[in-house]
């Protein structure tokens, strides 16, 4: 058995399995064996440095009015594989703020390599 890490700081396992077929109902040694690699696909890096960063995207910016008071809304996307919490929106004029969102958490997006 042996345990690594890639560039990416994700941990790979390789071990064999020495009790195949017959063997594991305790049946005779077939001196057999299967080699397997575990490999990390998503979730937190060994190392917080290499840990996926959120990849948010802002679009469908809308504003709409009523009266006395302007609404703005936005559509907020997360692409990436890591979970993004207290995202906020900032919503300006150019370098005027108008106004900032509640606190939002958007999943991540599961991906399979």
């Amino acid at each position: 058995m042996d345990v690594t890490v890639d560039a990416q700081g994700r941990v790979l396992v390789g071990y064999a399995d020495g009790c195949i077929g017959g063997c594991v109902q305790s049946g005779p040694n077939s001196f057999s064996s299967y080699a397997t690699i575990a490999r990390q696909l998503d979730g937190p890096r060994l190392f917080t440095k290499l840990d996926p960063k959120p990849g948010l995207t802002v679009s469908d910016i809308v504003t709409s009015e009523a009266k006395k008071s302007t609404t703005v809304s936005a559509t907020v996307t997360n692409n990436s594989t890591a979970d993004a919490a207290d995202v906020v929106v900032r919503f300006l004029d150019g370098t005027t703020l108008i106004g900032d969102s509640a606190p939002i958490s958007l999943a991540r997006v599961s991906r399979r390599q």
